[in-house]
């Protein structure tokens, strides 16, 4: 009993023996029933209260419950409120039948000892079950804890049911224990549904890569938030965002967001600008088409006025000055569209090392003669900056710049200062389309008016082909430059505002090639002799054919012509022996030129073929290049010869 004085836990020694003349009688009926009697019948269970005496009570008793060993001694057990006669009950019936241990918890009304106690019961004598030894443990803190984590819980449930996400949870044997209503509103199905399934995977995701893909996130378990396809019990396929949580337990916790609405409206957006961009291109294409016109127009009265008058004329030396007219304005169309494969950035590039310096100052005198006689130019340039690219191209686009700097004035008083540096720069994103340049060193030519400027608008469109804001039938200007400078790998960049000027900055690589030494100006080239051939002509455009055909003939040559690529292997399967050389148009309906060449090259490897294209060598032979001569429309008989002497040789 040294434990029961001296122990830390709270002990009193009770006696029952009150009681158990009232419950002698039902003894026999056993413990249930016995507690069932004490909560039926109120009357008996208070006198069995009242009857309980506490014999002795420890130190630790007498400190819980802030009264005297003497005081506490012979007291009747009152500290129990009655709203826990149940309570008492079970541990009257629990020694009435020897029910010992037993074990619950009550709460004390004891104003020293508020709170819950767990009252363990066990036999103080063997011999006497009516003396009972309570041991006493506060457990309030405990029972505050769990009445904090019940009310965590239910929180944390009542935020998850509520929540405007959707939250799941299923435990470590993978069954359901959450499902909140943002789950059930987004894909239909309840808890009970999802919980009664054998796989509730295959009903979200029946495509087994999508489900692969989860499967994979669940494993990670890292928290990311990936995008799925989740099918909804309705069957419509919504997109989802989920994020995936392992618990300590091994439970596993989701978190999604139904993005279905914001990629639908996405693509209306993307939609819509490609609706706006198409009215855009359909703009820009009719002002190209106009200027194109305009211009080809032009060109075409002069080709059919001189071409009438030569008909009717008998000088033959009037003759000539008209046929050379018409050529001179063939020549002016054939530059036409050179301007709008330049503006493609598919034009042809004869590359070499160009001191932009150099070129800038030598393009001086001409842009002073066509500049506005109010503009005052004014050059910036440093010693040499050089790079690669094609100078009668760079030239244009030098003298673009100006002229429009020196219009920009609108025939008033101004400058435009023209600039030529080298630059060390970061990443350039190009003030048209998608071209960004990487950080390296480059050379900038800079054109700077301080003219009327630009709004947000114009500067929008100011690339466009034949767009201008002066005066109708103006041809590629501005559109050229750009295509220029993306054809030589180059960025352009804009400032502008109204009423602030205009600045336009051409940034080209910087060449480390070393210049060249001067060489002797080359000798003309002799012209060859090429002997009669048998030429397969192919081109779908039937003057090409006739015309070609006469040229041909007038060189001594024989030409068979084909229409397209089916027709041309049909004649080189009956001729093949007789045929020397092929001249093959690039694009033709139902067999390319390309297609062409190389069903010939299987019957013929070593036959000679020039390959004829509107577009630039590069962009037309392709894979091709090096294998077949080529030639680009417009052209001479000159050049015709030229390019049938050299695929001979």
């Amino acid at each position: 009993m040294d434990f029961f004085v001296h122990g830390p836990v709270p002990h009193w020694l009770v006696d029952f023996s009150g009681c158990r003349p009232l419950l002698e009688g039902y003894r026999a009926e056993g413990f249930d029933a016995i507690v069932a009697l004490l909560e039926r019948d109120e009357a008996l269970a208070k006198r069995c209260r009242d009857a309980v005496m506490i014999v002795d009570a420890n130190r630790a008793a007498v400190e819980l419950f802030g009264l005297e060993a003497d005081v506490l001694r012979g007291r009747v057990v009152r500290f129990i409120p009655e709203q826990h006669y149940s309570s008492l009950a079970a541990e009257i019936a629990a020694v009435a039948t020897g029910r010992m241990p037993f074990r619950h918890d009550v709460s004390t009304a004891s104003p020293a000892a508020p709170g819950t106690l767990d009252l363990i019961l066990s036999m103080a004598d063997p011999d006497d079950w009516s003396r009972v030894l309570v041991a006493t443990i506060d457990v309030t803190r405990r029972v505050m804890a769990m009445n904090a984590l019940r009310e965590s819980e239910e929180r944390f449930r009542t935020l998850c049911e509520n929540a405007p996400v959707m939250i799941d949870q299923f435990d470590e044997q993978g069954k359901c224990v959450l499902w909140n209503r943002e789950c059930e509103r987004r894909l239909g199905w309840t808890q009970a549904e999802i919980a009664s399934h054998d796989d509730p995977l295959s009903m979200a995701y029946p495509d087994p890569r999508d489900r692969d893909r989860v499967l994979e996130s669940i494993r990670r378990a890292d928290g990311e938030f990936r995008e799925y396809r989740v099918c909804a019990k309705s069957g419509e396929f919504r997109a989802q965002l989920w994020a995936d949580f392992r618990l300590p337990s091994g439970a596993l916790i989701s978190v999604g967001h139904d993005i279905t609405e914001l990629r639908e409206a996405e693509a209306s957006q993307r939609k819509l600008e490609e609706q706006m961009w198409q009215t855009q291109k359909l703009e820009s294409l009719g002002v190209l088409a106009g200027g194109i016109a305009h211009d080809f127009n032009n060109l075409l009265v002069g080709v059919l006025a001189n071409a009438d008058l030569a008909r009717d004329a008998t000088d033959p030396a009037e003759r000539g000055q008209l046929l050379d007219g018409i050529i001179a304005a063939a020549r002016r169309a054939a530059d036409l569209s050179n301007q709008m494969l330049e503006y493609s950035g598919k034009g042809t590039l004869n590359r070499e090392r160009i001191d932009l310096t150099s070129l800038v100052r030598d393009l001086a005198p001409m842009v002073a003669a066509v500049a506005a006689k109010t503009s005052r130019i004014r050059y910036e340039v440093e010693p040499e900056s050089a790079v690669e690219g094609d100078v009668t191209q760079l030239r244009q686009v030098v003298f673009n710049l100006i002229l429009n700097g020196s219009e920009a004035l609108e025939d008033r008083p101004g400058t435009v200062a023209v600039g030529v540096r080298r630059e060390e720069r970061d990443a350039i994103r190009s003030v048209v389309g998608e071209e960004t340049l990487p950080a390296g060193r480059y050379v900038c030519l800079e054109v700077a008016d301080d003219g009327v400027g630009m709004d947000a608008e114009t500067a929008a469109r100011v690339f466009d082909p034949f767009f201008t804001t002066k005066f109708a039938g103006r041809g590629l200007g501005l559109a050229s430059v750009l295509g220029i400078v993306r054809g030589h790998g180059g960025a352009l960049e804009l400032d502008t505002a109204p009423g602030e000027g205009t600045t336009f900055r051409v940034y080209l690589p910087e060449s480390h090639r070393r210049a060249a030494a001067a060489e002797a100006e080359p000798e003309p080239p002799m012209e060859q002799e090429i002997p009669p051939c048998v030429v397969l002509l192919v081109d779908d455009e039937p003057m090409v054919r006739h015309t070609m055909k006469i040229l041909l003939r007038s060189e001594g040559h024989e030409t068979l012509a084909a229409a397209d690529g089916e027709e041309a292997l049909r004649i080189f399967g009956e001729e093949r022996e007789r045929i020397d050389m092929a001249i093959i148009d690039a694009t033709m309906p139902r067999m390319s030129g390309g297609a062409l060449i190389e069903a010939l090259r299987e019957k013929a490897p070593a036959l000679p073929i020039i390959l004829v294209s509107g577009y630039s060598e590069p962009l037309a032979t392709g894979r091709l290049a090096g294998t077949v001569g080529f030639l680009q429309k417009p052209y001479s008989l000159a050049q015709l010869k030229t390019a049938m002497a050299e695929a001979l040789r």
